[in-house]
């Protein structure tokens, strides 16, 4: 039995990955809730049109309010998805879902069955195009256009004679079908193009000899440009760079300069956490750690626990005091040193890194020692 329904799923193009959508989830999230703000812009317009059109028409007078009604609901869901998009990423199918039933049953309350020997077009056209506009699994989405289906065709039959109501069950019944089908073949294509979308981000976003986040994504996280969670949440940030690197390519060759910058970028990415501390390739033999939870005291700490961890990963460098790899930091934060600019951060972070070199490195030096420094 289960391998006929598979056979006969993988027919009518019915079988996808379900892997793929979980490693898209975020990006499923975003096209999910972009296509809400959309439609709730669309309907909201329309309802606010017809609103006023009935203002002036008595015929449709009567469904005055439930224009008005339904232009709220749009409304409000437009608005909230423009001022709090990334909030509501979370609850983008939710959203989805009801507002989409708040259009079906608008549908209904509208005079769908006003005249009981007309066609409902306009509920058979929504369950058609439902599938193939609410990008989510398909045992999701599916389910929910059939009990909809279900809904439709049990009003029409107890609500219109049934040589009138035949006509809307093979309607509706020809419509959904052709609504899964299609929605088969569509959901493939979609999940396909974002998945090659997320690699080729991902691949433009990542250094590929440590595996951080490279620098072009350090400038788009710290701009805002892409996300702003970690622009506006950004409390400090350190620089760090491996002592004498240049000395150890020349002493070990190439090939080992290389397995030890991934060896650090593993450590690092094992440690980065999205909400609390990032850390980045920033370039050459340097790393950014960006802090989102970390005051002037609690950098400084961070840097200090980096340098204890890199020298545990025991990079042999001989000739050295240490005699394996060590680091040095600059660190500054937003609060303490009065800047909320992330170019000039990095200015300062530079600064306070030279000044680590000066010191003979292998440690760590904040913005604010320096700018005593020059002070006296």
């Amino acid at each position: 039995m289960k391998n006929i329904k598979y056979r006969l799923a993988n027919l009518l193009g019915l079988n996808t990955d379900a892997s793929l959508f979980e490693i898209n989830h975020d990006e499923i999230q975003k096209t999910n809730l972009l296509f809400l703000q959309q439609i709730s812009f669309t309907s909201g317009l329309i309802m606010l049109l017809l609103y006023l059109v009935s203002l002036v028409l008595p015929s449709i007078a009567d469904l005055r309010m439930t224009y008005f009604m339904e232009f709220l609901v749009s409304a409000i869901i437009f608005v909230l998805t423009c001022v709090a998009f990334d909030a509501l990423l979370p609850y983008s199918l939710v959203l989805t879902y009801f507002l989409t039933s708040v259009i079906m049953a608008y549908g209904a309350i509208a005079g769908i069955y006003q005249t009981p020997e007309g066609t409902a077009t306009a509920f058979i056209v929504l369950i058609s195009f439902l599938p193939m506009l609410i990008f989510d699994k398909q045992s999701h989405v599916l389910p929910f256009s059939v009990v909809l289906w279900l809904l439709f065709c049990g009003a029409t039959f107890m609500l219109k004679d049934f040589k009138y109501s035949s006509f809307d069950i093979l309607n509706s019944s020809a419509g959904l079908l052709m609504g899964i089908l299609i929605n088969a073949k569509i959901f493939k294509i979609r999940i396909s193009g974002i998945n090659s979308s997320r690699i080729l981000a991902r691949q433009t976003q990542v250094d590929e000899l440590t595996g951080l986040p490279n620098y072009k994504k350090l400038l788009e996280d710290l701009s805002g440009k892409n996300d702003t969670r970690i622009a506006k949440s950004l409390c400090s940030l350190a620089i760090i760079d491996i002592d004498m690197f240049k000395e150890y390519n020349t002493k070990y060759g190439r090939e080992m300069g290389d397995k030890c910058l991934r060896k650090i970028g593993n450590c690092m990415l094992k440690i980065s956490d999205p909400g609390e501390l990032i850390v980045y390739r920033y370039g050459g033999t340097s790393l950014v750690a960006v802090s989102l939870i970390h005051d002037y005291k609690g950098i400084q700490r961070v840097c200090q626990g980096l340098s204890v961890l890199i020298k545990g990963l025991n990079i042999e460098f001989q000739g050295t005091e240490e005699e394996k790899i060590t680091v040095s930091c600059g660190y500054t934060d937003v609060v303490e040193c009065e800047c909320d600019e992330f170019e000039k951060l990095l200015d300062m972070a530079g600064e306070a890194l030279q000044q680590a070199r000066k010191d003979g490195g292998n440690c760590s030096v904040g913005y604010l020692q320096v700018k005593a420094l020059k002070e006296s």
